[in-house]
């Protein structure tokens, strides 16, 4: 299969992976053919690029993070669960319930998140893609539960990356699975999802919302008190100019760091409706200039270790003309990937071949077809 802009999408193609809502149903299923009412369709649900099916692409391994399996429990599952905690929480702020029992119904929801939070750890142990792609296509409506699912797993790995424990890893997913609680519990969804330019009083307010998340995460019963910062400092900045508090350097926790990157990667590669996803070449770009200025640089460094700028299955057009998909990646420089070539610019087909861009260096990447 590819990854393919809608721009380039044709009637008679078919969808090469399942889209999903956030309820778990299937909005189109893999091997759908597509008709031009869909394709028209798709921007309206936020889309703008999925996976199809290719003829000459069928031995490609996007390289999923997570299995489909755990992806589609994440949703409804952390949606379960901040859900959870919102319905509490008013009755909490109305009188219908008191600190007490409101504590109480806190510690059961703990429950279900660490479980969570184990199962993901697991899931992620037990992937075998060296390195993974977080391209996914996902509807407006799925946004903050896809969002944490992807923020928990990028976390993850980085943890990995440096050598954290079982259980250090399970004490950073259950903050990052939950580190927007504050977001959905004091941001209405026609502030979140706004379009135009946020006023100042809208700004505060959503600037608050990482000490409002803390607030209610800290009297969780069995949380550790880290995974609880991971909501109170993921906007927190290296240089001292992120929210809520200003904290600068080492005033702010790893965890926190660790958030802050995977957040920040996963909210601009993947599409708001405010505003168009970049692709993860130019998201690579981002994070290399914040070194040091956003996040420390040595955790900015592990995390694009295994974060291929032209992921699996991405369709790339070349500065020699063609058309082609990326089919591998070159440890040694992530840069430079293996393509294969599948027509010239015009669309017309060519017999296939595969490119090593290590070994053809006046080759480029022109443009990425998303």
């Amino acid at each position: 299969m590819r990854h393919l802009g809608i721009q380039y999408l044709k009637e008679g193609m078919k969808v090469g992976k399942n889209i999903y809502k956030s309820d778990g149903n299937v909005l189109l299923g893999k091997g759908v053919e597509l008709k031009r009412e869909y394709i028209e369709k798709l921007p309206s649900q936020g889309i703008t690029s999925i996976y199809v099916e290719c003829d000459v692409c069928k031995d490609i391994d996007a390289g999923d993070i997570l299995s489909e399996k755990m992806r589609i429990k994440c949703f409804s599952a952390i949606k379960n669960i901040n859900d959870k905690i919102l319905l509490g929480y008013n009755k909490f702020k109305n009188h219908d319930i008191k600190e007490k029992e409101f504590n109480s119904l806190l510690f059961y929801i703990h429950k279900d998140l660490h479980q969570l939070a184990i199962e993901l750890v697991e899931d992620f142990q037990n992937t075998k893609a060296p390195m993974f792609n977080l391209i996914d296509t996902r509807v407006n409506e799925d946004y903050i539960y896809a969002h944490m699912t992807n923020v928990a797993a990028l976390s993850i790995y980085l943890g990995m990356a440096l050598g954290y424990d079982y259980e250090k890893l399970v004490a950073l997913v259950k903050g990052c699975l939950v580190h927007d609680i504050g977001i959905i519990l004091s941001v209405p969804s026609e502030i979140r999802n706004k379009q135009e330019k946020l006023s100042n009083e809208e700004m505060q307010l959503i600037q608050k919302h990482p000490e409002i998340g803390y607030a209610i995460l800290r009297k969780m019963e069995g949380i550790n008190i880290l995974s609880a910062h991971v909501a109170y400092q993921h906007h927190e900045r290296y240089n001292g100019e992120g929210y809520p508090r200003k904290l600068a350097g080492k005033e702010v926790t790893e965890y926190g760091y660790i958030a802050g990157i995977s957040d920040v990667y996963d909210a601009i590669t993947n599409n708001r409706v405010y505003k168009l996803r970049i692709s993860p070449d130019k998201a690579r770009e981002f994070l290399m200039v914040s070194r040091d200025i956003f996040f420390p640089a040595y955790l900015v460094d592990k995390f694009l270790e295994k974060i291929p700028p032209f992921p699996n299955a991405l369709s790339v057009k070349l500065s020699n003309g063609f058309i082609g998909v990326v089919i591998g990646q070159n440890k040694e420089n992530l840069s430079r990937p293996i393509i294969r070539i599948i027509s010239d610019y015009n669309d017309n087909s060519v017999e296939t071949f595969d490119i090593n861009l290590m070994k053809e260096l006046s080759v480029m990447i022109e443009k990425v077809l998303n």
